[in-house]
């Protein structure tokens, strides 16, 4: 009897734990969503991958010649204003949702024309309109293409927390940075302490 009450606590908790990890990201995080995405190395990757850091994520289709530098810009700027400390634990994803333009070899090249520091910033793409168009609707962030295969877009950049939750946003040029830069200074320096 003794032996089978070990087996069957051995089996209660395997199964709490299975349920514990499966449970362990809150309903509102991005990571559920599932799909591969192709960042600038041309790997496969997750978007739960980025769990564990901070995010801060913009969606932008690097051909833009208007506000996706400026978004892009604005990351940097956003980056700047915290301690060295924070900025190398906080991941950088720049979405992009021009998959037939946007490839690994262009991403990459972006990066390095910008002199983005490959180990923080990450671009990423999906071949699946579907996949992008389910990202960026949870980002409340809005495109639409036009003529000369160019796009309408909104301004986003966003904050996600380690469990990939929307912690803080900008939607526009005119939007102060400081609050998103103490969100994140917030949450950083709690998980470094």
């Amino acid at each position: 009897m003794t032996k089978f009450i070990k087996v069957l606590l051995i089996v209660i908790f395997g199964m709490w734990a299975i349920c514990g990890y499966a449970s362990e990201l809150p309903g509102n995080s991005l990571y559920h969503l599932s799909g591969k995405w192709i960042n600038q190395d041309a790997k496969e990757i997750e978007l739960k991958e980025f769990k564990e850091k901070p995010v801060i994520m913009a969606m932008v289709y690097l051909t833009c010649h208007y506000s996706c530098p400026t978004i892009i810009s604005q990351v940097e700027t956003l980056s700047k204003k915290v301690s060295d400390k924070i900025r190398d634990n906080t991941q950088i994803v720049l979405v992009s949702f021009d998959p037939s333009r946007d490839t690994p070899e262009k991403m990459k090249a972006y990066a390095i024309k910008r002199k983005l520091n490959p180990k923080r910033w990450v671009f990423i793409t999906n071949p699946s309109e579907q996949k992008i168009r389910e990202l960026a609707a949870s980002l409340n962030f809005k495109y639409q293409k036009i003529e000369n295969d160019d796009f309408s877009h909104s301004f986003m950049i966003v904050l996600l927390d380690e469990l990939g939750v929307i912690r803080a946003r900008v939607d526009s040029t005119s939007q102060e940075l400081d609050s998103f830069a103490n969100t994140l200074t917030k949450m950083t320096s709690i998980k470094l302490k």
